[in-house]
């Protein structure tokens, strides 16, 4: 039987309301693909080794771009980028195929430093991403 003690995760921010995990609310179901098939790496190294995954006759490509494939680390822009759509849309605000962060904002989001190794960070994050790339012959509802 799970607990319903609030685990509080300590953080050199002082704004500690957004990083407390309750496990009863955990979806672990939702990250399944993610620990089957890897579209990150765990490594802090580059890898540019191409993953495929198959079964039966469906598909899936994982491609690295050649500064290396999205590591786990750079989930979290993906995250922060989803939080700050998802507030748009709550708000009724209009989505544009461009979106704009506030890099210090994200840097304290996600308990990182502010100094000009953590934006370079940041730059090389968005360049992981921009270039991996997910292929598959798997159709879903729409």
């Amino acid at each position: 039987m799970f607990s319903t003690h609030k685990i509080v995760f300590l953080y050199k921010y002082p704004q500690q309301g957004l990083f407390i995990c309750d496990v009863v609310d955990a979806v672990l179901k939702d990250v399944m693909q993610e620990t089957e098939h890897l579209f990150y790496s765990l490594s802090k190294k580059p890898v540019t080794m191409i993953r495929e995954y198959r079964y039966g006759d469906r598909w899936l490509k994982i491609t690295p771009s050649v500064q290396g494939l999205a590591t786990i680390y750079d989930k979290d822009l993906l995250i922060y980028v989803i939080s700050q759509l998802m507030m748009k849309l709550n708000q009724g605000e209009e989505i544009h195929p461009r979106v704009r962060i506030n890099c210090h904002e994200f840097l304290i989001f996600t308990n990182r430093g502010t100094g000009g190794e953590d934006y370079k960070a940041l730059v090389d994050a968005l360049e992981r991403l921009r270039g991996t790339t997910i292929g598959t012959n798997i159709i879903t509802d729409g």
